[in-house]
């Protein structure tokens, strides 16, 4: 792994998804990228991943080339661990 350069997506995409196949709303990879990038923007809270990552969306969209299923941020629970 030494001297290969991954993007946060290829790095985090094999992680297995434990949450229940009909619970999904958005992909996992999607939850990752958008905690980690708002948690390096100086985000604390569930409530302020989502915020940031509304504000975001387009460049989430874009920058980052996401393929939201349904272009919107997961909400506050999607953050949250059981």
């Amino acid at each position: 792994m030494e001297g290969e350069n991954f993007t946060l997506i290829e790095h985090f995409e094999g992680i297995k998804d434990p949450r229940i196949n009909r619970m999904k709303l958005h992909k996992l990879i999607d939850i990752i990228v958008i905690a980690i990038c708002a948690i390096v923007a100086g985000c604390d809270t569930c409530d302020e991943i989502e915020i940031f990552g509304n504000s975001h969306l387009e460049w989430l969209k874009n920058s980052l080339n996401f393929r939201m299923e349904y272009l919107l941020i997961p909400p506050t629970a999607a953050f949250r661990t059981p």
